[in-house]
């Protein structure tokens, strides 16, 4: 095992990240349209087996709606810039880390995409904004059965200033 500090633990630390819930617009339409069939098969009368399978319907669109509700997404939120923060996960040969690092330190993750190799013995893991106006990302290398950091996650601003995080 590594004696670096995992990524995910140092996201937690950060005092300008929280994490928020969000409820999507799709589970109330689901919890609406669920009640609306199951109340219309009350009201309209029809054949016995069509009923059933409103009835059925309406009960799935329900529980699927009502659990999008009680359960929202959590996500993680950069609170100066009120957004999201994404992880993104890319992997690459060793020859390319310093390609790597110069692509992620110049907020320019797309660039990272085009650098892949045949092997895949290294991963970058960056959390990022959609701004970049905040990075953490950290290389890690993988240790049969598992990938190990290979040092301390660092925090990229978006005027290029990287520091080691605590």
């Amino acid at each position: 095992m590594s004696d670096f500090k995992n990524i995910e633990s140092s996201i937690e630390e950060n005092s300008n990240i929280s994490k928020k819930n969000r409820t999507s617009a799709l589970s109330y339409l689901y919890a609406v349209i669920g009640a609306c069939a199951i109340a219309a098969t009350f009201a309209i009368t029809m054949n016995s087996s069509a009923s059933f399978a409103i009835i059925f319907l309406g009960i799935i669109f329900l529980i699927i709606g009502l659990a999008g509700i009680f359960r929202p997404k959590k996500f993680l939120c950069y609170t100066p810039t009120n957004e999201e923060v994404k992880e993104h996960i890319y992997y690459f040969d060793a020859k390319d880390k310093k390609a790597v690092y110069a692509a992620v330190e110049s907020g320019d993750l797309n660039l990272v995409k085009l650098i892949r190799s045949g092997s895949t013995n290294m991963r970058a893991i960056v959390y990022a904004t959609p701004s970049k106006e905040f990075i953490v990302m950290q290389m890690q290398t993988y240790i049969p059965h598992e990938y190990v950091p290979v040092e301390e996650p660092k925090v990229i601003t978006l005027n290029g200033n990287t520091s080691q995080s605590n």
